[in-house]
């Protein structure tokens, strides 16, 4: 009796891990329909405050690690890794930041190494550098737009 019930406890917990979760292994700002939450954020600050702010947000970030950084006209993109604690498996973070009119756009994209499904992991690490991106900028006295 008791191997039946840990067989369906077992049964029970993949059926919500797999119907918990769209089956996505990359989540980006404002492209993916299953996080309309997720939009680009527009900033009063210029460019450049916002790409430190930026840098800032990733440094102070557990478990995130940059790895590269570039400018162009097309605005600043900064390329991290985000390592979770417990599955250690990282997530490849891309941040692009450029001036349109009178504001800033901030969008992310995470997108898992391995090409499974995450987990809901992606859209956390987006939510996770937006929210440590606001604190930044507010943090400066400046204020958050969206």
């Amino acid at each position: 009796m008791r191997g039946k019930a840990a067989g369906l406890a077992f049964a029970v917990g993949v059926s919500w891990v797999v119907m918990g979760w769209p089956w996505l292994d990359r989540v980006e700002t404002g492209r993916t329909p299953e996080y309309p939450d997720l939009e680009v954020r527009e900033y009063r600050q210029a460019e450049t405050e916002v790409a430190q702010a930026a840098m800032d947000a990733v440094a102070g970030l557990s478990g995130w690690a940059l790895v590269g950084t570039a400018g162009g006209r097309e605005g600043v993109v900064i390329r991290t890794q985000a390592v979770p604690p417990i599955l250690r498996i990282a997530s490849e973070v891309t941040i692009r930041i450029r001036r349109q009119g009178n504001a800033t756009l901030v969008s992310v994209t995470s997108a898992s190494r391995l090409g499974l499904v995450d987990l809901g992991r992606n859209a956390r690490h987006v939510r996770r550098f937006l929210r440590a991106l606001d604190t930044e900028l507010t943090g400066r006295g400046k204020g958050v737009d969206s």
